[in-house]
């Protein structure tokens, strides 16, 4: 399977230094050009219409952000509460 893939990349290539080869060095530089501002325009395109779509619409029924609370932890004195570092609980003993 890995040969195959390394077959069909380097065909790929061949295939596009083929067809490279045969444009003139000016057209390459308008082609990588025009590449590179339809790229650049749909990657402003997006970036501002997600910054324009933020706090509008389907956003609004978001629920709201509440404080941190703190966890309630098990107290050290209760039975339910396993301390398996010292061998108590935790699964240790056999339940009757």
């Amino acid at each position: 399977m890995r040969k195959f893939i390394t077959k069909t990349a380097y065909r790929l290539e061949d295939r596009f230094r083929a067809f490279c080869g045969e444009i003139t060095p000016g057209k390459k530089l308008a082609a990588i050009l025009t590449v590179l501002l339809v790229c650049a325009a749909a990657n402003i395109y997006i970036v501002f219409r997600a910054v324009y779509n933020i706090g509008r619409g389907s956003n609004r029924d978001m629920p709201g952000i509440g404080h941190i609370t703190t966890p309630q932890l098990d107290k050290p004195g209760n039975p339910a509460a396993g301390d398996s570092i010292k061998g108590k609980g935790g699964g240790d003993e056999i339940h009757r």
